[in-house]
């Protein structure tokens, strides 16, 4: 069993601090800013070595864990690496087919839409949703078209 006194460290001080109570560390919060990897999702856990607990006789930091919780973006939903938003349509464009704009996470794309596409039709554009996690791969990006 470990000493209570030393914790391990084979050294009792003197005069014990009153911040530390000779433990030789303190409480302290801090405000760290870090990358998240692109991809990741809620429940998922980001390891940052170094920034967890001190430890007792001078070894090395512990390593801080961050679970993470997405917030809801206002445009699109997520499943898995698949994005879905709603897809914005004039009557007139769907009558007879046309060009469309639509602005993605990353930038604003433009396609076409064949004549007679419905309300509710699902169209994928490939390789524009959710990078996978460490992986080269993307998802797709899934509109549904709303007529307007």
């Amino acid at each position: 069993a470990m000493c209570k006194t030393c914790h391990g460290g084979g050294k009792v001080p003197v005069a014990k601090c009153s911040v530390c109570h000779g433990l030789g560390r303190r409480s302290v919060h801090e405000t760290k800013t870090f990358r998240l990897p692109p991809g990741i999702n809620t429940g998922q856990a980001l390891c940052i070595r170094g920034l967890g607990n001190v430890s007792y006789n001078d070894g090395p930091n512990g390593d801080l864990y961050v679970s993470m919780r997405i917030t809801p973006h206002k445009k699109f939903s997520r499943d898995g690496y698949d994005l879905y938003a709603d897809l914005p349509v004039p009557a007139s464009t769907v009558a007879s087919g046309g060009e469309v704009v639509f602005e993605t996470l990353r930038d604003t794309v433009k396609f076409r839409i064949s004549q007679g596409t419905g309300e509710g039709d699902l169209i994928r554009l490939e390789r524009l949703g959710v990078p996978h996690l460490h992986s080269s791969e993307v998802g797709d990006l899934l509109l549904k078209v709303r007529i307007v």
